[in-house]
């Protein structure tokens, strides 16, 4: 994609639309995007103004299609701290709020929040009713590794508690792999203790 021009990004609005088509026709009832990021892949730093001028529009745009097909659009926080002012949750709030829309909510990437090196139990709390997805995984502050939970550094004591804080009701889904030049049968050893893991969060959530 190329968010460096209107051209370009007109062009990914247009692929965010055709996600929430299929989304119905496959009565999948959330899709998740990433923000548009106009200053990615150049060296200077983002401009907080025109993050939210560009995907405020954005979201705009898609709120009526996303209400008509009845499919929830959650915008995700970005792990890129120098590219786009939406690797702060506190940011993606903001947006939310702004666009108060009950088919735009947020996709919280716990791997990506790392990046921020914040509070996941706060910045839980603070997205709340805006929260809808999530996206698991672990990682090492700032890499972006899509590693197994616990494997990393996410403090998932305050996760659980914070979704418990908030009685979450969204999803909770994985977003990381065994690794395919894991020899079989360790490959799917790991990929049932993988959904071992899932349920145990899922359990702890519930209690």
């Amino acid at each position: 994609v190329d968010d460096l021009t209107v051209e370009g990004r007109a062009k990914t609005v247009e692929y965010f639309k055709m996600n929430i088509y299929g989304a119905k026709l496959l009565d999948c009832p959330r899709v998740v995007i990433h923000p548009l990021m106009p200053k990615l892949g150049l060296d200077e730093p983002f401009d907080e103004e025109e993050d939210f001028e560009v995907n405020g529009l954005v979201l705009e745009t898609l709120a009526p299609i996303a209400r008509e097909n009845g499919v929830t659009v959650c915008f995700e926080n970005m792990p890129f701290l120098k590219q786009t002012c939406f690797s702060r949750v506190k940011n993606v709030k903001k947006l939310l709020s702004m666009i108060n829309d009950e088919y735009i909510k947020a996709c919280l990437d716990i791997g990506h929040f790392n990046s921020e090196k914040g509070d996941i139990y706060e910045a839980i709390c603070l997205l709340d009713k805006h929260l809808s997805a999530l996206h698991v995984h672990d990682d090492k502050f700032g890499q972006d590794r899509h590693l197994i939970p616990f494997q990393g550094e996410t403090d998932w004591d305050g996760f659980i508690c914070g979704l418990k804080a908030i009685s979450y009701q969204g999803v909770l889904s994985l977003e990381t792999r065994i690794q395919p030049q894991t020899p079989q049968p360790m490959r799917e050893e790991m990929e049932i203790q993988l959904s071992h893991i899932a349920r145990y969060l899922a359990n702890e959530i519930e209690k």
